[in-house]
């Protein structure tokens, strides 16, 4: 139970940064093409105020952030090829699949 719990852990940590940031900006252009209210992703709650940046400073930090994104993909990739299944076919158990290798499979999926 203890290694699937590290997995799964260990997913929300590093994999899930990785694929959100590739994932998440195609999901979003495909909903407002289809007619999506743009309000629901751009709109701040009460009380938070948006940084204002200039483009070169988004441009700058969105490179900062994929590059970042890139990088923890491939050690994540890494970690789990020649680290956690290296020995094994399965991330937590010998004999078989556990939820953890669904979670990160479901998670490598979307890219």
């Amino acid at each position: 139970r203890a290694k699937i719990q590290q997995w799964m852990h260990w997913s929300h940590g590093n994999l899930r940064f990785a694929t959100t940031g590739v994932f998440r900006p195609i999901m979003i252009k495909k909903m407002i093409a289809m007619g999506a209210d743009t309000k629901l992703y751009t709109d701040l709650p009460p009380g938070v105020t948006r940084e204002v940046l200039t483009a070169e400073q988004k441009a700058s930090k969105a490179a900062t952030r994929k590059a970042l994104q890139e990088k923890q993909w491939k050690d994540a990739m890494l970690t789990m090829t020649y680290g956690a299944l290296k020995a094994s076919p399965f991330l937590a158990s010998k004999d078989g699949p556990t939820i953890a290798d669904l979670s990160l499979y479901c998670e490598i999926d979307q890219i």
